[in-house]
């Protein structure tokens, strides 16, 4: 996705801003902090470094960004957007956070499907560390893990890597923190 990170990040606040189902940005303030991690760590480039940054995280989160961007233009309400309409539909619901994480994942999931063919670009231990997240997002859905507080941001920028793509090291204390915080050793 050719968008710039202040195009996506002008996409995803302006749909939170919106629909976010609270103050603020609701319950998309940690898929807004979990963008700003992407761009912090240069996996999408912010335009002023002379970095590449990962096709393959650019292309995932452009798929998300555009799904947003197409219910906020109100020119997709077919089955390409029909979960994050839905969520645009839905203010006000028991159900608010299931449904943002439903949404959520079926934007990463077909992003994960066009960006595949990018992840032979990517180092083995990125690789590593993509499966580590993709995995952490179908846990944080099937607990409907809450996105409408900073915590999710605050340990995305706490454990996972501040610079791209991850080292071995990097990669080794990462699996580290994320078994101390299964056991409840900090």
């Amino acid at each position: 996705m050719n968008l710039t990170s202040p195009e996506r990040r002008d996409i995803f606040t302006s749909f939170f801003a919106k629909f976010g189902h609270g103050d603020g940005y609701g319950y998309g303030q940690a898929l807004i902090d979990f963008l700003d991690w992407e761009i912090s760590s240069g996996r999408i480039p912010d335009g002023t470094a002379f970095k590449k940054g990962s096709k393959w995280w650019k292309v995932v989160n452009g798929t998300l960004a555009m799904d947003l961007a197409n219910v906020l233009a109100a020119e997709t309400v077919g089955p390409e957007a029909s979960p994050w309409l839905l969520w645009s539909k839905d203010i006000g619901s028991s159900n608010d956070q299931e449904l943002l994480w439903k949404a959520h994942n079926y934007s990463i999931d077909k992003g994960c499907q066009v960006a595949h063919p990018f992840l032979d670009d990517e180092t083995k231990e990125e690789r590593q560390f993509i499966e580590i997240v993709l995995k952490i997002l179908n846990t944080s859905q099937s607990q409907s893990e809450p996105t409408n507080s900073g915590k999710l941001g605050k340990l995305t920028s706490r454990i996972y890597p501040r610079s791209y793509p991850i080292s071995e090291i990097e990669l080794s204390e990462l699996k580290s923190s994320l078994n101390s915080l299964k056991t409840g050793s900090h």
